[in-house]
């Protein structure tokens, strides 16, 4: 399937404007009033995540409406009282990934900042895909998405994400290797995992 550009409206400054706004004032549709119980801290996980992502794209981050609304939506179900169930549907090469993997990454951020109980090795989201192709198309940019996101929470002194990737026997081959640096194939028989 051809792939198609989409429309970079939005500068990460303005997303963080409107979304600040958001979290600030709450939204309106055609339920009623919402508001953000933690609005501030949600704020500072979405500078987190937005400036990684910055970073990620050379300093000239953007988003489509179609990304912006995804993530502001998804954000809405899981922050706020909005839809918890989110569908998000594109043709080939319109920013879906982004669309999803930021709301998810600033809400992974906001839990871990926000709980002390919050157990780190705790799943808070898991991504699906349809085909092995697809997650390994999709797996570096995720990950060098986290990474960015690590680097920030590091300097500030905040835990760290982890992630795990399982397709085509990576869960063996690549990541019990990260999780295990120092063991042997030896010692990772022993565990069974290679």
């Amino acid at each position: 399937e051809q792939k198609n550009s989409p429309t970079w409206e939005f500068t990460v400054a303005e997303v963080l404007g409107m979304m600040k706004s958001e979290f600030e004032n709450g939204w309106n549709d055609e339920h009623g009033s919402h508001d953000y119980d933690d609005g501030q801290s949600l704020f500072e996980a979405a500078n987190i995540v937005m400036e990684a992502f910055n970073t990620l794209r050379g300093g000239d981050g953007r988003l489509s409406g179609f990304q912006y609304r995804s993530l502001r939506d998804m954000l809405r179900g899981c922050k706020s009282t909005g839809q918890k169930t989110q569908a998000i549907v594109a043709g080939t090469g319109l920013g879906k990934s982004y669309g999803f993997q930021l709301g998810v990454m600033i809400s992974l951020v906001h839990a871990r900042s926000v709980s002390e109980d919050y157990i780190p090795r705790t799943v808070h989201s898991i991504f699906l895909y349809p085909r092995v192709a697809l997650v390994l198309d999709q797996r570096q940019g995720i990950i060098r998405l986290i990474d960015g996101i690590n680097l920030i929470l590091e300097r500030e002194g905040r835990r760290l994400i982890t992630h795990v990737t399982d397709a085509k026997s990576m869960l063996k081959q690549d990541e019990y290797t990260r999780w295990y640096p120092h063991a042997s194939n030896k010692e990772l028989e022993k565990m069974s995992i290679r």
